[in-house]
């Protein structure tokens, strides 16, 4: 867990006692959380709505609603969305959640996820993708390419941060997408802590299927799953992806690295994989 990005809050305590309905309640009668995620592509960002469904009372996670999860952080944008009346037909929200939502948004009373990958493994894992994505091999991976990729990390993260820093404390949190591999309930207990959540189940579900996960608003538990796509997360946390890169073009992309962090130093906590 990014511990140096975790600022002191007052969080407050999680009840398990089921609430009446009514306004800021769902169908089933409980509190509604709205958790907007932002997060790179290739990080996570399916898994975490899977476990934050599995595990808690009313939480509503969105990626696409409230504005495109892989895009900026910008309150004026999220305040300003609407439902596309396409989306809105492919979502199970009622006109209630509906209405909630968007309430919740023009007040600014939403909670944040941040997701991040390391830079060098996200670049592994984006170039990657363009063979799923392309049905064909990747393109040759050279410096162009890393620098790209690199580069856009840096402009998104950091954008991300800014918004992060100036939310209070228990409103938002960021999580690197190597902690959520190798330490899921870790995860999940800051999260609770952070934002005075209450659990479905005493003990917190970790374990999923080793499939690669797709999805939007629509999709939910099986559904996120990808079923003749196998995921081994072993390929990032024990850093196979480092074979891929040639070895002169690893050392231009570790130094790469080193002064993007030099400059931003807020950064430092994402990169380090210890």
């Amino acid at each position: 867990m990014v511990r140096s990005l975790a600022r002191s809050a007052e969080r407050p305590a999680a009840t398990r006692r089921r609430r009446p309905g009514g306004r800021g309640r769902n169908r089933f009668g409980v509190h509604l959380i709205v958790v907007k995620q932002f997060g790179l592509q290739r990080s996570g960002t399916n898994l975490l709505k899977a476990l934050l469904e599995a595990n808690f009372e009313g939480v509503r996670p969105l990626g696409l609603v409230l504005g495109d999860k892989h895009g900026p952080a910008e309150w004026q944008a999220i305040s300003a969305w609407r439902f596309d009346p396409e989306l809105r037909a492919k979502l199970d929200l009622n006109d209630e959640e509906v209405e909630e939502i968007l309430d919740k948004a023009a007040r600014r009373d939403l909670r944040f996820v941040f997701t991040t990958k390391n830079p060098i493994s996200w670049v592994i894992s984006y170039w990657r993708y363009q063979r799923v994505k392309n049905h064909a091999q990747p393109p040759e991976l050279h410096w162009d390419l890393c620098e790209t990729c690199l580069r856009a990390w840096r402009a998104r993260v950091t954008q991300w941060l800014v918004f992060h820093q100036q939310l209070p404390g228990d409103r938002s949190i960021f999580l690197r997408y190597e902690d959520l591999l190798c330490q899921p309930s870790v995860c999940l207990h800051d999260i609770e802590q952070r934002f005075g959540l209450t659990r479905l189940h005493t003990e917190l579900t970790t374990g999923f299927p080793q499939r690669t996960r797709r999805g939007t608003d629509a999709h939910h538990g099986e559904d996120l799953l990808i079923p003749d796509r196998p995921f081994d997360g072993s390929y990032y946390t024990e850093r196979r992806y480092l074979a891929e890169y040639p070895e002169d073009l690893l050392r231009r992309v570790r130094a790469r690295v080193e002064t993007m962090t030099a400059e931003h130093p807020d950064l430092l906590p994402l990169v380090r994989l210890d």
